[in-house]
């Protein structure tokens, strides 16, 4: 098909919304306000400027949503206390599974439920890979990837730590988590990843290695990543000793097979 590029992690935040999170017990919406990512027309027009320079496709956004309905739901790595491996969250699973759609995963800011983290000033920084790492986990050593195989997992962050970790997590199992279904290796071909790294090369070079090209799409955790380096996170996918192949399938193709968009 066609060059179709889609940012599958990017923020939008209204006042309305951050005031009604305030209302309900969170405390640290500083962190997403006034940041320019508001539905405000200024803050549409600068977003979509700049989609515009890094050659991501808005027409498809607003096809997938108006034409085909919503293709996935986004969660964060904890609810309430609980791990995303919870029983109480299966019902979704199945549906999701039954429609082929997709679970986007993201770090919820409670640092994995770590003082160490959340008290000294990590709580994004090192918290939110630590928080990816930790909810993929859950979902692996429940075997849930393998029981809803439809369903299209979104990490983000590179799936946090988990390119540097298959090889150590099937070694763990026998003694760690022996029932296991399948292994931590097999499972995470199974998952999606977006490119959020801040640009890092080695670590979009690792997760290539580790989970294939194929499983990675573009994503640019908007407005964290803005004005020149929210082109960069686009550019980088094609400085980080990838093949070109591999490159384009990232920007212009995977996120389209993710979305199930692939026949548009």
């Amino acid at each position: 098909m066609s060059a179709l590029r889609i940012d599958v992690h990017a923020h939008l935040w209204t006042v309305d919304y951050l005031d009604r999170l305030e209302r309900l017990g969170k405390t640290d919406t500083g962190t997403q306000r006034e940041l320019g990512a508001d539905a405000t027309a200024a803050d549409l027009d600068h977003r979509f400027a700049l989609m515009d320079r890094a050659g991501i496709a808005l027409h498809e956004v607003i096809r997938a949503f108006d034409d085909l309905g919503a293709v996935g739901v986004g969660v964060t790595t904890t609810v309430l206390g609980r791990t995303l491996a919870d029983p109480l969250f299966h019902p979704l699973y199945e549906e999701l599974d039954r429609r082929g759609a997709v679970l986007c995963i993201h770090p919820s800011g409670e640092g994995a439920a770590s003082p160490l983290i959340t008290e000294h000033d990590m709580t994004w920084m090192v918290g939110a890979p630590v928080e990816d790492t930790v909810a993929i986990m859950h979902l692996i050593l429940a075997g849930l990837p393998a029981r809803y195989p439809r369903m299209r997992i979104l990490a983000s962050h590179l799936g946090g730590a988990l390119p540097l970790l298959p090889r150590r997590l099937d070694d763990h199992l026998a003694f760690e988590s022996p029932r296991t279904p399948e292994l931590p290796s097999v499972a995470v071909g199974r998952l999606w990843y977006d490119t959020v790294s801040h640009v890092h090369g080695p670590a979009l070079a690792a997760a290539a290695a580790s989970f294939g090209a194929g499983r990675l799409v573009l994503g640019t955790d908007f407005p964290y990543e803005d004005d020149e380096v929210f082109v960069r996170s686009v550019d980088y996918v094609c400085e980080s000793g990838l093949t070109q192949e591999e490159a384009t399938a990232i920007l212009d193709t995977n996120a389209a097979d993710l979305l199930g968009l692939s026949g548009a």
